[in-house]
């Protein structure tokens, strides 16, 4: 019974070992697989980055190019406003001529015994010349002078 014992014990230990043995090629099967995946992801990784830095500097690109666009267009629309209100101040300054010249008539009509005059009947340009004789005139200028405009 004593050499059962021993074989039992002799057999318990080789299977404890194979045990051990068989865990331990399982663990370092798994950490070689492992690592072969930590490889694999620090490669993919690495292109990753490298795409992501080309993507990065052509959206930096991209908008370095759009914020010249809208600043163009800033420049444009600036010049339009510029324009427009050029426009709308020739406007002011017509019409502000147009009654000055309606004052200077109805002045100069109401000298020589008119009621009143009428100014849609003066030829074009007949109203800035009015204005510009009547200006001459309050400068000194003589009649004569003033109608030579």
């Amino acid at each position: 019974m004593r050499h059962t014992i021993e074989n039992e014990g002799i057999n318990r230990l080789a299977e404890d070992a194979l045990f051990y043995t068989g865990e331990r090629q399982e663990q370092l099967a798994r950490r070689q697989q492992l690592e072969k995946s930590i490889s694999g992801l620090e490669e993919a990784g690495r292109i990753e980055r490298l795409r992501l830095v080309v993507h990065l500097e052509e959206c930096k690109q991209a908008t370095r190019a759009a914020a010249e666009d809208l600043e163009r267009f800033d420049e444009i629309d600036a010049q339009r406003s510029g324009v427009h209100a050029e426009i709308l101040q020739l406007l002011v300054d017509e019409e502000q001529l147009e009654d000055e010249a309606a004052r200077c008539i109805s002045t100069d009509a109401a000298g020589v015994g008119f009621a009143y005059a009428r100014t849609e009947l003066l030829e074009p340009g007949g109203v800035k010349a009015l204005v510009d004789r009547r200006r001459l005139r309050r400068a000194g200028a003589t009649q004569r002078e003033a109608e030579a405009v």
